[in-house]
């Protein structure tokens, strides 16, 4: 009896702790985060310079604080034989989003979208610039089981 108390005290320190806290609080910059979109496909003889571009944002020093890349495997290229194990309908349905809203002038592996524009650039030797546009802040708070969001427009 005594080593199931201890063996359930464990497990409330070790998976517990998030249950019980007391409060978390989160807050953005006044400025839009970057959000860079890589649509890619593995077997796309273009991509893999498209996705060592993409990777080289892991060493960024603002990553996922102001710059959010995000790689999106696309399906329709399956067709054709070679079947991509990270590709998914759902990116090529948000891929194909982008062209119906105008946002890009087609649809095409590898493709670059920063903040919902197409980014034809990327390959050419240039700073990546993060977002000069002043959005607001969001602010997050959560006590105990409930969140409270917050957002002051600029």
């Amino acid at each position: 009896m005594r080593l199931i108390k201890i063996t359930l005290s464990l497990l409330l320190v070790l998976f517990g702790g998030t249950v019980f806290a007391k409060s978390l609080h989160f807050e953005s910059t006044d400025y839009q985060n970057t959000m860079v979109e890589l649509y890619t496909y593995e077997g796309c003889s273009s991509c893999p310079t498209a996705d060592k571009w993409l990777s080289e944002f892991m060493q960024h020093p603002k990553l996922f604080s102001e710059i959010i890349p995000m790689a999106f495997h696309v399906d329709y290229w399956d067709y054709i034989g070679w079947q991509d194990k990270f590709a998914h309908a759902d990116y090529t349905k948000r891929q194909k989003q982008h062209h119906q809203q105008n946002n890009i002038s087609q649809v095409y592996t590898p493709q670059i979208i920063q903040n919902g524009k197409e980014d034809r650039a990327w390959r050419y030797p240039h700073p990546q610039t993060l977002s000069q546009q002043k959005v607001g802040k969001l602010s997050v708070d959560v006590l105990d089981d409930m969140a409270y969001i917050k957002f002051k427009p600029q």
